[in-house]
Order: structure tokens, then sequence, then C-alpha cells
């Protein structure tokens, strides 16, 4: 369903949504009109600024005249959809109803919740954090009897760190986290890098003290705050990375080791960081750029803390560390350029409220929607027929296989709750716990019981409210017009051009033999690059050749001492893909180049003129561009097939420059 989204998502920011409300829109002027489906002058507007606000040739004549030929192509299609019945299969009502719930959060946020941790967020990111803890684990989901037992193993615990033993004894003795054998330690964090809770008791504990217990969804903790500092703000950092996971061979281990302790000795005689980095790390996604991380503020990345303890030490731009080790391996990290100190509250305002929108700690939001909920919409509840509800439980509820009769007696009768007038029967949250239990081992079957009630109040509350919200909100209404035709829309490109032109292989083919010009390869050469870091190797590396001596003998061999000595590149090379292979004559032979202080010796066994690329090489491309000709076709046959007026005065209406 993610993967429908976001496209639906690039669909509907297209072409945004008509509205069905027409005491809105029936007496403005129509200004398409593609079959029997009409487009006003009204929507076409709304629908154009929404996805041109920031083209600096909006409104001319010529932009509104393209926009309403990619519109009418939309609507033929959503036409198309609606003519073969997509929108009334259950999967598609389904789907819809799936987006109307998601679409609804926004709607439905408490706003001041919100905010109020907005707020606390921007103020946690003004400083980071270096704290210990102790963990006792429990469920999330356990009986109150064991999280009683947990809380109570906690606070005993916590009894004997405030009277003096030793945190760091404590935790090695009695957390139940990964982190208990090192002490408790963390390192330095800050905002949204630990689960909510843990970072709030952190920010809310004073230096030097021990937290009361608090809860995550890991269980109970105690910390203990070590020191705060004041973030760094924003910063950009580059490293130099070699990989050495745990459970690697001693051997590869100590190997690694070296091969870092040998670029950093490179560095420390004047070779340049860019082309060590090229040439020697092994992080795939930064190697080519220096080795260059996003920028991130301080106390908040996903890299593990040893960046954030470089972020807080290094000071001067261009300034590295000394190798480091990470649980993924070796690093050596550098300061790119100036800090940038956090920007103001209001400047980062929208993108925070975001971000903390869609964390779990948003979850405290939906506590007081529901109470905000319970209010308005009247709830009133009946504990009697609560209590009668819990006679029905027994042991198999928390082995998620309880059954019960739907059709007995006064079930149905028995209202559990009423939200206004809609009454909830004992028998709607039977058949609602009968298809949502889970297996939930170690807890009651009372509380089992009471958590499905909370489950399906709490669903009750939304689905009234939602069923109500585009009485409510106009925006609702119309956002939820959009994922109708971009899920009407989806399914049929998926079947008219998508998956067809990955399961069309005579069409494929065919297509591909008349279009072989598009698919040529450039002039190529097989070659091996022998990169040196001493032209001395030179005579040593040519007689070990023609002693055919393997690449793997050959870097073991030249590599003892220096890590950095001997890198061998070899395979087919077009051009722009190294610049060694471009500087070199491209003859068959051997050629010797210098750059950047490395010696090449180049092999050059074969050159290759141009080509037309095997079907198999270019499948990729060659399923896109058929994609593209597929529905080429198809909007040609439904513009044969629908008839088309666009109202040209009313489109001229809408031009400004």
């Amino acid at each position: 369903m993610k993967k429908t989204l976001a496209l639906l998502a690039s669909a509907t920011l297209i072409f945004g949504c008509r509205s069905s409300q027409e005491t809105k829109t029936s007496k403005d002027p129509i200004i398409l009109t593609v079959g029997e489906d009409q487009t006003s002058t009204l929507e076409f507007d709304h629908i154009y600024k929404k996805n041109n606000s920031r083209d600096t040739n909006a409104y001319s004549q010529q932009s509104l005249e393209q926009y309403m030929e990619l519109y009418t192509n939309f609507r033929l299609k959503v036409l198309e959809a609606e003519s073969l019945g997509y929108d009334t299969a259950t999967s598609f009502k389904k789907e819809l109803d799936g987006y109307r719930y998601q679409l609804a959060k926004s709607f439905l946020t408490e706003d001041s919740v919100i905010e109020n941790l907005t707020k606390e967020a921007y103020e946690h990111m003004e400083q980071v954090v270096n704290a210990s803890h102790i963990l006792v684990q429990v469920s999330e989901l356990a009986d109150p009897k064991d999280t009683a037992a947990a809380y109570q193993k906690i606070s005993e615990i916590r009894e004997r760190v405030v009277n003096g033993m030793p945190f760091d004894e404590a935790a090695r003795k009695f957390s139940e986290g990964p982190s208990g054998q090192f002490g408790g330690e963390l390192g330095y964090f800050g905002a949204f890098k630990m689960v909510y809770s843990f970072e709030k008791a952190a920010f809310d504990t004073p230096v030097g003290e021990v937290s009361q217990p608090f809860r995550s969804q890991f269980g109970y903790h105690i910390l203990k705050v070590d020191k705060k500092v004041q973030s760094a703000g924003e910063v950009e950092l580059a490293h130099i990375y070699i990989g050495s996971r745990p459970g690697v061979s001693p051997e590869d281990s100590l190997a690694a080791a070296k091969k870092i302790q040998d670029i950093h000795k490179a560095l420390q005689e004047g070779k340049a960081w860019n082309e060590l980095c090229a040439q020697f790390s092994e992080d795939p996604s930064s190697r080519q750029n220096g080795g260059a991380l996003k920028p991130f503020y301080c106390g908040t990345s996903r890299y593990p803390s040893v960046f954030e303890e470089a972020a807080l030490n290094l000071q001067t731009p261009g300034n590295y560390t000394d190798p480091i080790q990470s649980i993924y391996g070796w690093h050596i990290i550098k300061l790119v350029g100036e800090k940038k100190p956090l920007p103001s509250y209001e400047e980062m305002h929208k993108e925070l409220k975001q971000k903390v929108s869609r964390l779990p700690r948003a979850h405290l939001s939906e506590v007081e929607l529901y109470k905000r909920l319970k209010r308005e919409d009247s709830f009133q509840e009946s504990e009697e027929a609560f209590a009668k509800a819990l006679t029905y439980t027994n042991e198999t509820l928390p082995k998620g296989q309880w059954t019960v009769n739907l059709e007995d007696e006064g079930l149905e009768s028995t209202a559990l709750f009423q939200i206004q007038d809609k009454s909830y029967s004992l028998k709607d949250f039977f058949s609602y716990a009968l298809q949502n239990q889970r297996p939930k081992p170690g807890i009651s079957p009372e509380y089992a019981m009471e958590l499905l009630y909370d489950e399906y109040v709490n669903r009750s509350l939304y689905e009234y409210e939602i069923d109500h919200l585009e009485d409510k909100y106009f925006d609702y209404h119309m956002l939820v017009r959009e994922y109708h035709d971009g899920i009407l829309l989806f399914q049929l490109m998926n079947e008219k051009v998508w998956q067809k032109a990955t399961t069309d292989t005579a069409g494929l083919r065919d297509y591909y033999e008349k279009n072989k010009a598009n698919y040529q390869w450039g002039q190529r050469v097989k070659a091996t690059d022998y990169s040196l870091s001493n032209s001395t190797l030179l005579p040593k590396l040519k007689a070990e050749l023609e002693n055919g001596t393997s690449p793997d003998e050959l870097n073991i061999m030249f590599n003892q001492q220096s890590a950095l000595a001997l890198k061998i590149d070899d395979g087919l090379f077009s051009k722009g893909e190294s610049s060694v292979i471009d500087q070199t004559p491209w003859q068959v032979g051997e050629h010797t180049i210098t750059e950047a202080g490395r010696t090449h010796y180049v092999v050059i066994e074969e050159v290759l003129e141009p080509s037309t690329k095997p079907m198999n090489e270019v499948r990729g491309r060659l399923i896109s561009d058929y994609q593209k000709h597929l529905e080429e076709q198809w909007i040609t046959e439904l513009r044969n097939k629908y008839k088309i007026k666009v109202n040209k005065s009313e489109l001229k209406s809408l031009v400004k420059n």
C-alpha cells in the first residue's frame, strides 16, 4: 500500500481533484468537457494554481494551454476507468477507505499538543546529552502484574544507585539492555535520536542525577546524566571508511586496522584527503565526493556516536580525527565547513512540526483527540454492559483463539456505548474482537478484553468522525476526491502501460528492433589500471606480471608494508568512467601515466568500436521507452473514443501575463 500511495501522491499532485459539491460549481462556466465529464473554470483554476505556483511563466497562454493538454489526458484516463467499472470494485472501495483514514490524520490532530511537542523538540535540539542507562525489560502489552514487577525491580536498582552503588557497576550487573556490558554508556544524543520517553527523561534530569523510573516500549529505565553541552548546530562531516563489522576474522580485523592507520599516516604526510578517499574508502555512497555526509544537527543524526563526538570536538574546518572504531568498522572523520548555528524556532517551526507529527510521540496527540471526541460526540458507556462482556472471556483470548456465538440472546440488544445517536452493542464489539484478537502471551483474559475494548472504542470514535469529516472540512473532501481519481489512474495505467510493458515480450522486442539506433555503445576499452603509490615499484610490478602473478597475489605482495601501495581496477571502460583511462591513449598495449601523485600502469587489451547494446543490457531503459510509447498510443485511442471540448474563451480569461 505504501508503494501505491507514493505513486498516487505524484499523480494527484499534478492533477489535483474535482469537487463533487455541485452547489459550489454548478453555476460556474465549463472550461473542459470530456465525454459526459465536465470541469468548471473554477476547478481547473484551482488545480492549475496548485501545481504551477512556483512557475515564473504561470498564467501565460502557453503555460495554460500546455497544462490543459496534460489535464485532458488525465481526465480521459479517469473517465475510461469509471466506464470500465473500476470504481465499483470491492478492492477499490477498500483501498480508498484506507487512504481516507490516512488523509484524515492531519484533520484529526490536537494542534495544541503538537505545538508543545514542537517547541520542546527545538529546546532539546539546543543541547546534547551524554548519559548512561539501566533497563529492565517488559513488554508493552505485559499484564499489569508483570508491569508492576518490572517497576519494582527498577525502583530497587535505583535505590541501590542512590545509596552509593556506582551507576556503571549497577548497569553491568542488572541492566538487560545491550549497553549494560559497557556500564550503560550511550554517548552523546539529542532530539529525535532516542524514543521520546527516553529523550524527555534525559533532558528533564539534571546533570549528575539519576532519573525516576520511566517506561518505553522496551521496558522500564533509569538514566544518569553525565554531561549536557551546547549543541554544535548544523555540522557537515566527511569520512574515510574501512569496514570491519563484529564477527569478522581476527586476520581481517587486523588488516582493516592496519589499512586505516596507513591512510591516516598518508594524510599526515600530506596526501590529499579526496584522493585517498576516492581510492580507499569503502563507503560507496560518499567516496567519490570526498566522503561527504549529509549535513545534520548535532545530537540528532542516525550516525554512530563517534560522529557526534567528532562533531563536538572538531573545531576547525579541514581538521580530522585519529582513526576511530564504530560498530561498522574504522573511520577517519573530518570537519568539512564552518558549523552553522541552530536556526531560530520560527525558521524551523514548519519542518519540526511536520517531523513531530510523523513520530510516535504524536501518540500524545491521539490520546487528547479521543478525549475531545468523547466530549464533542457525547460518548456514553455502560459499566454494566462491559461487566457482562467480561463474563464471556476465558483463557483462549490471550492465545488469540477466543470464540463466541454472536447470536447469543441479549448480545445485540445490550448497548455497550453510544456516540451521538449511534448505539454500539455487545454483538458489535464481540464481532470486532473475533476479527482483531491477537496472541498476547502472559496476560490475563480480563486484561486482554480490556485492551480490545479500548481499541474498539477509539476505532469507533475515529470512524464516526471520519464519516462526518467531509461535511466539516472542504479541503478533506477535495483530498478524498484526489485519491479517488488517483487510485483509478494507477490501476488502469498498471494494466494498460506499466505491466504490459514488462510482460509483452514480443511487443518489447519489436520495439527494440525498430529503435536500435537509440541503444548504442560508444567506443570502449577492455583495460586494467595498476595504481602505484611510488614509481619505483613499477619495474617489480612488470616483472611479476610477466611471471603470471595473479591480482590477489599482487595485492598481498605489494601491500604488506602499506595498504595503499597497489590498487587494481579492471573491466570495460567508456569515456567518463575513469579519469585515468580517459587520459590513456586508447590503443592496445601498455601505457604509463601519472595522476595525483600516483603512477598508473595501464594495460589495454582491446579497443571495442561503437556497437548496438544487446537487449538484455538496456532492458530497464527499453521498458521505460516502451511504456511511454504504449501510453502515447493509448491516449490517441481515448481521444478518438471520447468527445473533447475545450472552452477557449474561458481558458483565455485565465491569462494574466
